[in-house]
């Protein structure tokens, strides 16, 4: 798989990724397809989520410490959509680390239905779970990968709330977004910690 031609010619930057969810919320939803008009709620949360983390994200020293470590540069290319609210309380980590990254990180936007083929590399329990982050290095290898929550959440997701028979998918995705907003973003800070530090 050409990683180079991904992240170089059809992903974005996070600027022009979130310029293209206003692009899309900016249009006229009479011309929407029936799956759009769906999500439609979905993007707008998520805007909210995503201004409210642009501006309040603070890096933990210890995700700090290891992007001063870093001795190469990577590509982090993120499989993400605009619709989904774990990439929203999520990519706009994934860019703070970027910027305190002193260039060492670039990262890269790329949406998942646009480019199917992707994401059916890192399937996550057979599902197309999102988001799905690549480090890549200089030789356009994939190095490591985060996605698409961070462990502790996906447990209680995959093993707790989605196998009680008694929860509804609207009410364990309350439960989801009520935990992001509990955790703060530290899980996911500590886990790209972690995956930065084994970087070579």
């Amino acid at each position: 798989m050409d990683y180079r031609q991904y992240a170089e010619q059809y992903a974005l930057n996070y600027p022009e990724y979130r310029a293209s969810i206003d692009n899309f919320l900016s249009q006229n939803s009479d011309n929407f397809t029936e799956q759009e008009k769906q999500y439609l709620p979905y993007y707008k949360m998520n805007v909210i989520r995503m201004n409210r983390l642009d501006k309040t994200v603070v890096l933990q020293d210890d995700l700090l410490s290891a992007l001063a470590g870093l001795s190469s540069n990577y590509t982090a290319l993120v499989i993400t959509e605009g619709w989904c609210g774990d990439a929203a309380q999520n990519v706009p980590v994934m860019n703070a680390m970027a910027k305190a990254s002193a260039g060492k990180i670039n990262l890269r936007c790329i949406p998942r239905d646009k480019y199917p083929e992707l994401i059916a590399q890192y399937l996550t329990n057979g599902s197309k779970a999102i988001p799905k982050l690549l480090f890549i290095n200089n030789d356009w290898q994939v190095a490591a990968t985060w996605g698409p929550r961070p462990a502790v959440l996906q447990d209680l997701y995959l093993n707790h709330w989605k196998q009680d028979k008694n929860l509804t998918i609207e009410k364990a995705v309350e439960l989801l977004q009520g935990w992001y907003a509990k955790d703060k973003t530290l899980h996911i800070q500590q886990e790209l910690a972690g995956i930065i530090r084994s970087l070579k």
